[in-house]
């Protein structure tokens, strides 16, 4: 699975990433599906190799804060959410 292939490369190179990611957890209304993926980069430099690896493998992501004042929808996306909320 692609998904998988890119959460192996983001670890290898000390990028946290989690599978199946429970947007509910970052709501601040406690509501929201599950993200496919969810990044968190520390780095410009990490964003960056995060989202040229999931354009180059045709996922589709989106940029967010901490995901704090989002309304996620419910249910499974099928997409990944890398947070800028680690970074420096």
């Amino acid at each position: 699975m692609v998904v998988s292939e890119i959460k192996a490369l983001l670890e290898k190179n000390n990028i946290r990433a989690e599978n199946n990611y429970a947007l509910s957890k970052v709501s601040s209304f406690r509501i929201g599906g599950n993200a496919v993926l969810a990044i968190f980069p520390k780095s410009e430099a990490e964003l960056l190799f995060a989202a040229t690896n999931l354009k180059n493998k045709n996922i589709r992501y989106e940029i967010v804060g901490n995901g704090s004042n989002i309304l996620f929808g419910d249910g499974d996306l099928d997409i990944a959410i890398i947070f800028t909320s680690e970074m420096s």
